[in-house]
Protein backbone atom coordinates (compact mmCIF):
# COMPACT_ATOMS: atom_id res chain seq x y z
CA UNK A 1 0.00 0.00 0.00
CA UNK A 2 1.02 3.33 -0.51
CA UNK A 3 1.29 6.18 2.06
CA UNK A 4 -1.69 7.98 0.76
CA UNK A 5 -3.91 4.59 0.78
CA UNK A 6 -2.87 3.53 4.20
CA UNK A 7 -4.54 7.17 5.14
CA UNK A 8 -7.29 6.84 3.26
CA UNK A 9 -8.10 3.49 4.61
CA UNK A 10 -6.96 4.58 8.33
CA UNK A 11 -9.56 7.79 7.70
CA UNK A 12 -12.38 5.16 6.99
CA UNK A 13 -11.24 3.23 9.68
CA UNK A 14 -11.34 6.02 12.19
CA UNK A 15 -14.94 7.22 10.95
CA UNK A 16 -16.36 3.49 11.28
CA UNK A 17 -14.74 3.91 15.08
CA UNK A 18 -16.67 7.24 15.32
CA UNK A 19 -19.88 6.31 14.24
CA UNK A 20 -19.55 2.66 16.03
CA UNK A 21 -19.04 4.50 19.16
CA UNK A 22 -21.83 7.05 18.99
CA UNK A 23 -24.43 4.59 17.82
CA UNK A 24 -23.62 2.42 21.11
CA UNK A 25 -23.48 5.52 23.09
CA UNK A 26 -26.55 6.90 21.85
CA UNK A 27 -28.21 4.30 22.34
CA UNK A 28 -27.23 3.60 25.76
CA UNK A 29 -27.86 6.40 27.00
CA UNK A 30 -31.22 7.19 24.92
CA UNK A 31 -34.61 8.27 27.04
CA UNK A 32 -37.20 5.76 27.38
CA UNK A 33 -39.78 5.63 24.24
CA UNK A 34 -36.84 7.22 22.20
CA UNK A 35 -36.04 5.15 19.09
CA UNK A 36 -32.96 3.52 18.74
CA UNK A 37 -30.33 4.66 16.69
CA UNK A 38 -29.15 2.09 13.29
CA UNK A 39 -25.70 1.17 12.52
CA UNK A 40 -25.54 2.19 9.12
CA UNK A 41 -26.57 -0.46 6.33
CA UNK A 42 -23.76 -0.12 3.66
CA UNK A 43 -20.31 0.69 3.97
CA UNK A 44 -18.61 4.08 3.19
CA UNK A 45 -16.83 3.16 0.23
CA UNK A 46 -20.50 1.62 -1.08
CA UNK A 47 -22.02 4.75 -0.52
CA UNK A 48 -19.56 6.58 -2.26
CA UNK A 49 -19.33 3.95 -5.31
CA UNK A 50 -23.43 4.58 -5.66
CA UNK A 51 -23.02 8.87 -5.38
CA UNK A 52 -20.42 8.53 -7.87
CA UNK A 53 -22.37 7.15 -10.63
CA UNK A 54 -25.18 9.80 -11.32
CA UNK A 55 -24.73 12.57 -9.17
CA UNK A 56 -23.73 16.10 -9.40
CA UNK A 57 -20.42 17.32 -7.27
CA UNK A 58 -23.08 19.36 -6.06
CA UNK A 59 -25.17 16.78 -4.66
CA UNK A 60 -22.37 14.57 -3.32
CA UNK A 61 -21.64 17.68 -1.43
CA UNK A 62 -24.81 17.78 -0.08
CA UNK A 63 -25.15 13.78 0.47
CA UNK A 64 -21.94 14.19 2.44
CA UNK A 65 -23.10 17.41 4.59
CA UNK A 66 -25.82 15.31 5.37
CA UNK A 67 -24.41 12.15 6.96
CA UNK A 68 -21.91 14.92 8.94
CA UNK A 69 -25.39 16.63 9.96
CA UNK A 70 -26.45 13.33 11.28
CA UNK A 71 -23.64 12.03 12.64
CA UNK A 72 -23.11 15.98 14.99
CA UNK A 73 -27.41 14.98 15.17
CA UNK A 74 -26.20 11.92 16.85
CA UNK A 75 -23.76 13.96 19.15
CA UNK A 76 -25.80 16.38 20.25
CA UNK A 77 -28.75 13.69 21.03
CA UNK A 78 -25.78 12.27 23.21
CA UNK A 79 -25.14 15.15 25.28
CA UNK A 80 -28.03 16.21 25.77
CA UNK A 81 -29.48 12.92 27.23
CA UNK A 82 -25.94 13.11 29.33
CA UNK A 83 -26.16 16.66 30.83
CA UNK A 84 -28.37 15.53 33.17
CA UNK A 85 -26.13 13.58 34.80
Amino acid sequence: MTKKEEEVRDYYLGRYMYEAVMVGLANGFRSKGTPAHEWRDKSIQAEIRESTGAMTEEEKERQINNLFANLELMQANFEASNSGR
